[in-house]
C-alpha cells in the first residue's frame, strides 16, 4: 500500500520502475502498456509475490503478464518460488516471459484450479533445476510440454503434476533428463531423495501418445510416481534402468522411512499392463519398498508371470528386518507354479497379497 497518500508516487523499496526506468504511480500501471509495465530488476524478489491472493484473476493481471524478466536474478531469494500459490482464479497466459533466468519453480501454481497453463509452452526450463509441486492441484492444466528442455541437473520433481486431472501429458515423451541429485529443502534443511515421488499420482487422464523413453538411471525413488493414472498405459517403461533406485546416500536418517522407492507405482493403474522383466532392483532392501506396487493394475497374467519369473532370476536382496516384500496383487493375476515365481517367494522372502 501507499501510505503517502493516494496521488503520492511510490519511493523507496514501494516504487515501481518501468521500461523507461520512470517511477510510476501505482495509479498509472497498465494504461500506457508500452512504457508502464512493471520491469523485473536483478534486485527484484519473485518469491511468494501472489501468494493466497485468491481474487487475482486475468483482468486484474493485467500488464503484469509483459513483465520483462531478463534481469532476474538467479539467487534463489529471488525466484519464483510459490509466486501465484492458492490463486484459485487465476489463468493468464505468461507465454510473453522469458523464463531463461528461472532456476526454482517450487510450488510456483500449486492449488491454481483455474490454470489451464495458457502460453507455458514457450517457456524456457533450461537453467532450472527444482520443479517440485509446481502445478499440484492445477485441476485444468494441460499445457503442451513438448519444448520444455530441462538440460541441468533436476534435484526435485516430486509432486510435480499430483491431481493435475485434466493433465493429458502432451509431448512428455520428449523430456530428457541429464542427472538427478539429492535436494536440499531450504524450509527444514533436510536432504531429500531425488526423483518422481508422487509426480503423476492423480493424473486421471495423462497418457502420453508415444514411448516414454527417459533415462531416469540416477533416480533413486519413483513412490507412488503414476498412482491413480486409470489411463496410463506405460508404454516404454520395460525399457527404464531402474537400479539405483534405494540409494539413500547422504539422505537424513530422519527421512529415510518416510520414502519407498516404489511402494504404490502402478496402484489403480488399471489400463497398466507392461512386461517388467529388465527392472533391476540392487539396492531395495526394507519390506515397504515396494509396497502395493501392482494393486487394482491391469497387469494381464502373462506379463505379470513374465515379471515373476525374472525377478524371481535376478539379485533381490532379502528384507533387512527379515520379514516378507509384499508388493500387492489385488485384482491380478499369475501362474503361481512357474519357475522364478516360487523362487521369489522361497529364497527372496516375497509374498503376494491375492
Amino acid at each position: 500500500q501507499n501510505n503517502n497518500g493516494p496521488n503520492e508516487t511510490w519511493v523507496g523499496y514501494n516504487k515501481a520502475i518501468t521500461l523507461t526506468n520512470n517511477q510510476l504511480p501505482i495509479q498509472q500501471w497498465n494504461t500506457m502498456p508500452q512504457i508502464d509495465t512493471p520491469r523485473i530488476l536483478s534486485t527484484t524478489s519473485l518469491r511468494r509475490m501472489f501468494l493466497f491472493c485468491t481474487e487475482l484473476t486475468d483482468q486484474k493481471f493485467g500488464n503484469m503478464k509483459n513483465f520483462v524478466l531478463t534481469d532476474l536474478s538467479q539467487n534463489n531469494f529471488y525466484q519464483p518460488v510459490e509466486m501465484f500459490r492458492g490463486c484459485k482464479k487465476f489463468d493468464s497466459d505468461l507465454g510473453l516471459w522469458n523464463t531463461i533466468n528461472f532456476t526454482n519453480i517450487y510450488q510456483i501454481f500449486e492449488n491454481c484450479i483455474e490454470f489451464t497453463g495458457k502460453g507455458l509452452e514457450n517457456w524456457n526450463f533450461t537453467n532450472c533445476f527444482q520443479v517440485g509441486g509446481a502445478f499440484k492441484k492445477c485441476s485444468k492444466f494441460n499445457a503442451n510440454v513438448s519444448d520444455w528442455n530441462f538440460s541441468q541437473q533436476v534435484n526435485d520433481v516430486r509432486n510435480m503434476f499430483q491431481d493435475c486431472s485434466k493433465f493429458q501429458g502432451i509431448g512428455i515423451e520428449n523430456w530428457s533428463w541429464t542427472g538427478f541429485f539429492p535436494s536440499l529443502n531450504e524450509n527444514d534443511n533436510m536432504i531429500y531423495p531425488n526423483g518422481f515421488g508422487n509426480t503423476f499420482n492423480g493424473c486421471s487422464v495423462f497418457n502420453p501418445n508415444n514411448d516414454i523413453i527417459w533415462d531416469v538411471s540416477l533416480c533413486v525413488n519413483f513412490d507412488s510416481m503414476f498412482k491413480n493414472c486409470s489411463l496410463f498405459e506405460g508404454k516404454g517403461l520395460p525399457y527404464w534402468d531402474v537400479s539405483s533406485a534405494g540409494i539413500l546416500t547422504d539422505i537424513n536418517d530422519s527421512l529415510i522411512n518416510l520414502f519407498n522407492p516404489f511402494k504404490e507405482i502402478f496402484l489403480n493403474c488399471t489400463n497398466f499392463n507392461q512386461n517388467l522383466k529388465d527392472w533391476h532392483f540392487p539396492n531395495i532392501s526394507r519390506k515397504e519398498d515396494l509396497t502395493n506396487m501392482f494393486n487394482n493394475s491391469g497387469m494381464d497374467v502373462i506379463n505379470m508371470t513374465w515379471t515373476l519369473v525374472y525377478w524371481g532370476k535376478s539379485s533381490f536382496n532379502n528384507p533387512t528386518d527379515s520379514s516378507f516384500y509384499d508388493f500387492g496383487m489385488d485384482g491380478v493375476s499369475y501362474y503361481a507354479d512357474k519357475y522364478g515365481v516360487n523362487d521369489l517367494s522361497n529364497n527372496h522372502n516375497f509374498r503376494y497379497s491375492s
